[in-house]
């Protein structure tokens, strides 16, 4: 969390271009049977939230990957970086 913070924190400061993407693993559940598995990922979901607020022009989104990455998957985050139609939270 504190890394996201300070990495956050120094792409506005050197005015770099480019969207803050944060992926997670087992940050968030997306259904009822589905668990979540790291609090401590979850943090980083809450501050996503708070950097998407104050620092839009920095902003990406965030990525909550499955505990396997595939090829499948691979491809789909790709995808989803090159342009997330306008989504900024996936899971």
């Amino acid at each position: 969390l504190a890394a996201t913070a300070l990495l956050t924190q120094a792409l506005g400061d050197a005015a770099i271009d480019a969207p803050l993407w944060c992926a997670t693993r087992g940050a968030v559940s997306t259904g009822r049977t589905d668990r979540l598995e790291s609090p401590a990922q979850a943090q980083i979901w809450g501050l996503g939230r708070a950097v998407a607020l104050e620092h839009p022009e920095l902003w990406g989104g965030l990525v909550d990957l499955p505990e396997t990455v595939d090829e499948r998957v691979s491809a789909r985050l790709v995808g989803v970086l090159a342009d997330a139609g306008g989504e900024d939270q996936l899971a």
